[in-house]
């Protein structure tokens, strides 16, 4: 895969916390990309994906949210019959390194995962993983 351009990178951003959404979506800014949507929890990230006019690039999506937390989500993106839409990458925000939790996200189709607090440097490297990933298995 050719090195990505930011730019043109779409994001989902599912986050419950205010704080951590302006946090994440600095730190997309800041590697060039201009698109980040956002939401408070996994329905109204759902929500968000029939509304917008294409599917985003990747999803980040906390795992503790109220209403949907990330689990759910990620089961109910992997459920959906709309290709276009199953297969966007998703990468997992935790406040937990906790193996469990990791390997049930894995089990349920994640891309990566991301343990809080964010660096810029993690971000980009789950992110660009996540991607070249995504483009490696359509290809």
């Amino acid at each position: 895969m050719a090195e990505i351009v930011w730019k043109d990178i779409k994001v989902l951003l599912i986050d419950d916390e205010v704080f951590m959404q302006k946090l994440i979506q600095r730190l997309l800014n800041d590697l060039g990309v201009t698109t980040v949507y956002r939401a408070s929890n996994g329905a109204e990230g759902l929500e968000t994906l029939k509304k917008i006019p294409s599917p985003p690039n990747v999803i980040i999506c906390d795992l503790n949210m109220p209403v949907m937390n990330g689990l759910m989500f990620t089961s109910k993106l992997r459920a959906d019959p709309n290709p276009a839409i199953n297969t966007i990458p998703v990468v997992v925000l935790t406040g937990h390194s906790d193996a469990e939790i990791v390997e049930a996200a894995l089990k349920i189709g994640i891309d990566g995962y991301i343990v809080k607090p964010v660096s810029h440097e993690t971000l980009s490297k789950r992110l660009t993983h996540a991607l070249k990933t995504a483009t490696d298995k359509s290809s």
